[in-house]
């Protein structure tokens, strides 16, 4: 999404522009430190902008293909339990990698605190 890029665009300008200690286990821990905001929106909003993707082509094939008649019911379950699967399956992914969180739903609960302690 267009927020991903800008928001990862200013925060890595910031980090060049401002005089930030690089002293860490890894990267994450000095992104997370320096630039928590950043770092989390642009993190979220990148696998959530995934998920909605892949919900407009469900939708989208479902629409196109004329799927939603109800002669039409088998093919629409198949896309509709296709599309489900790889979106589990995405999710277990982001779950898996996640660093500063344990699943994606905290990632939203801290992307909501972080929005309104602003």
């Amino acid at each position: 999404s267009l927020n991903v890029i800008v928001t990862a665009t200013s925060a890595s300008n910031t980090m060049l522009i401002q005089n930030v200690n690089p002293m860490a286990k890894s990267a994450y821990e000095v992104l997370i430190r320096e630039m928590k905001f950043e770092y989390l929106t642009t993190r979220w909003s990148f696998y959530a902008s995934l998920l909605c993707f892949l919900t407009a082509v469900l939708f989208r094939t479902l629409l196109e293909f004329d799927l939603l008649r109800k002669e039409r019911l088998r093919p629409a379950l198949l896309v509709t339990f296709s599309v489900t699967s790889l979106f589990a399956h995405i999710l277990h992914i982001v779950n898996d990698n996640l660093y500063s969180y344990p699943n994606f739903y905290q990632m939203t609960l801290g992307v909501l605190r972080l929005y309104f302690d602003r």
